[in-house]
């Protein structure tokens, strides 16, 4: 990979037709503040599992595996039933130079695309514009099914690919989209690719046919969604990916990705390159600072919104929820081993959490683990040991008249037995 003579500035200020996909990272600087997506998964995983699962969770190379929108998931599946955990996003209510930047380009005839939960590039296109409209639910996707028509149109439109609690436009209840991606996650185990629903998908690749990309505020391994749908289009004109790096300033770096290129050691080269070779599609990698490169300035010390930080998310997480149990936390963390291919791991954190639920005297608690227990060894190929998790399952749930129980470990067993 060598550095090429392209002129990022110059693609920003030319007529050429322009989609940009923005990620969590855009909303790091201030006035908003918001932590970066690892940052908050990492709280929620503090809060969730015991501190030698979670500094072992944190640790390279699972942590860069593991799914941000999987441990939102995970967090509600906890208790947080009424999804509360997005209201740390709302908090957020002071759009920065990129928000403001990326409105600016959707008022410009370009289409804009997001997975984040805030409302600040909503914001940054102010609640007052008659003609801005954000596409979140199912039936928004099927009504607004065509961007290059729309900015014609003269609408303003922010296409939401993961769901958003509300619309801040029309005060619309839409927490149900978030529900559905944070439930699409959940069923996905890792090798599996996660894909957008075909009505997104379908929106998203209308938005990217003969056009640029451009990728900002992402990591590299936080769009696992959205690369499956760029495999799809042929149609694509190139991609260009912004990789932040911290340091202010107008030090900017472009280079060439191809499939030609020697392997790469960097995980988000390595995902740009399979970029390339799945689509013959021109993929050019531009580092430097974000802020200084799309929105044309970088933020002085003297800022008085520096200092409004929004609360850290383990802070806000520990003022807003109750504290995880013990065994739960135990099981979650072996979910997560469980999903992300650690199955001895996974293993060992079933049986703890099965102990501390012994402790208690908690029986429901006890079964559920011995049943999970079971689905472990099946995922390792022992149906002898499964067998054995299946029926001491479904011997205690017997015992307590536990109809969850009975009805899961009948169902493995016979499953078991058609094998």
């Amino acid at each position: 990979m060598e550095n090429v003579a392209f002129d990022f500035q110059k693609l920003l200020s030319s007529d050429e037709p322009l989609t940009f996909l923005a990620g969590a990272g855009i909303s790091v600087d201030p006035p908003s503040c918001l932590p970066s997506a690892r940052g908050i998964m990492s709280d929620i995983i503090r809060f969730c599992c015991p501190k030698d699962a979670a500094d072992d969770l944190l640790s390279e190379p699972l942590i860069s595996r593991i799914k941000y929108e999987y441990i939102l998931g995970l967090f509600r599946d906890s208790g947080d039933n009424d999804l509360k955990i997005m209201d740390y996003f709302a908090q957020a209510e002071h759009p920065n130079a990129l928000h403001k930047f990326l409105a600016g380009r959707i008022r410009k005839g370009n289409i804009v695309m997001t997975t984040n939960f805030d409302f600040l590039i909503e914001y940054a296109l102010g609640l007052g514009d008659k003609n801005a409209r954000a596409v979140i639910t199912k039936g928004d996707f099927q009504k607004f099914t065509d961007p290059v028509e729309l900015t014609r149109k003269d609408m303003n439109v922010l296409y939401k690919l993961h769901g958003s609690q509300k619309n801040v436009f029309t005060g619309e209840d839409t927490a149900e989209s978030v529900i559905t991606t944070l439930d699409a996650f959940a069923k996905e185990k890792e090798e599996n690719v996660f894909a957008l629903p075909h009505y997104e998908r379908e929106t998203f690749l209308r938005a990217c046919k003969g056009r640029t990309l451009v990728v900002m505020g992402y990591s590299g391994g936080d769009v696992f969604d959205i690369i499956p749908a760029l495999m799809h289009t042929k149609d694509l004109k190139r991609v260009v990916w912004v990789e932040h790096t911290a340091a202010p300033g107008g030090n900017i770096t472009s280079s060439d990705i191809t499939a030609s290129n020697v392997q790469q050691d960097s995980a988000l080269d390595r995902l740009l390159q399979q970029l390339n070779r799945g689509t013959g599609v021109e993929v050019t990698k531009v580092r430097g600072n974000t802020s200084h490169m799309c929105g044309g300035q970088t933020h002085k010390p003297h800022d008085e919104r520096i200092g409004e930080r929004i609360e850290p998310p383990l802070e806000w997480i520990i003022a807003h929820f109750e504290r995880v149990s013990d065994g739960l936390k135990e099981h979650l963390a072996a979910r997560i081993y469980a999903n992300y291919g650690v199955p001895n791991k996974a293993l060992t954190h079933y049986q703890l959490s099965y102990d501390r639920y012994k402790e208690i005297d908690n029986d429901p608690g006890m079964a559920n683990q011995l049943g999970n227990m079971g689905l472990i060894y099946m995922d390792t190929g022992e149906p002898q040991k499964a067998r054995e998790g299946f029926e001491k399952c479904l011997r205690l749930s017997k015992q307590i008249h536990y109809k969850t129980g009975i009805d899961f470990a009948t169902e493995q067993i016979r499953r078991l037995d058609g094998l």
